[in-house]
């Protein structure tokens, strides 16, 4: 029971961090949305192009060219997006479809507690996050700065909900964890009366006698 309880424990500890590291990172897209979107773009460079470059380079070893034409795309699409800022509009649909997901695995996820506080806040979160992973794989073109800010404030909206469906998960392991003594301490209380009425039995039947 204690290793279970440690690692629910674990697991929960996990959940809320990386909520906490969630919600900061929201802070940090609403302060500064452009200089995000231009870290977010080198990134998506530097991995594109390595990408490219080990899949050609693996492929031309192992004498394939399906490997090859799928690295050259990658380096070139790599490029493009370092010469073309605009060509961002990728991040938008991968980030649209990302809260997409993310919000229905919530909403999913949140409809097996119902009767909780966290229900009514999570779900309403989770259809906003989902109206607005729409606009952004739908309208990817939208102001940046403006998509950025949006995303901040999910990505936020998110953590909070991180940390209240941690603490909720919490506070039913607790429940059960003190079910559970209280069950224990019954049972252990009928084995005793169990034992002092055998005993009293025992001394009725010698006095009989």
């Amino acid at each position: 029971m204690e290793k279970i309880e440690r690692k629910i424990n674990n697991f929960i500890g996990m959940t809320i961090g990386a909520s906490a590291i969630l919600i900061a990172l929201g802070l940090v897209f609403f302060i500064f949305p452009l200089a995000i979107l231009d870290i977010l773009r080198w990134i998506m460079v530097v991995i594109l192009v390595a990408s490219g470059l080990g899949a050609v380079f693996r492929s031309a070893a192992r004498g394939g060219s399906f490997g090859i034409i799928v690295g050259i795309i990658f380096f070139m699409l790599g490029l493009l997006i370092a010469m073309h800022p605009e060509t961002l509009n990728i991040v938008m649909i991968i980030l649209g479809l990302y809260m997409i997901i993310n919000s229905i695995s919530s909403m999913l996820f949140m409809s097996n507690a119902k009767s909780t506080k966290a229900y009514t806040y999570s779900m309403i979160s989770s259809i906003i996050g989902l109206v607005c992973g729409l606009i952004l794989f739908i309208h990817p073109g939208a102001s940046t700065e403006m998509i950025m800010q949006i995303a901040g404030v999910l990505l936020m909206i998110y953590g909070v909900s991180g940390v209240i469906e941690g603490l909720t998960i919490k506070s039913r392991v607790d429940d059960v964890k003190d079910s559970f003594k209280t069950a224990k301490k019954n049972v252990k209380s009928l084995l005793n009366d169990a034992e002092e009425a055998e005993v009293v039995e025992k001394k009725t039947t010698k006095k009989s006698k």
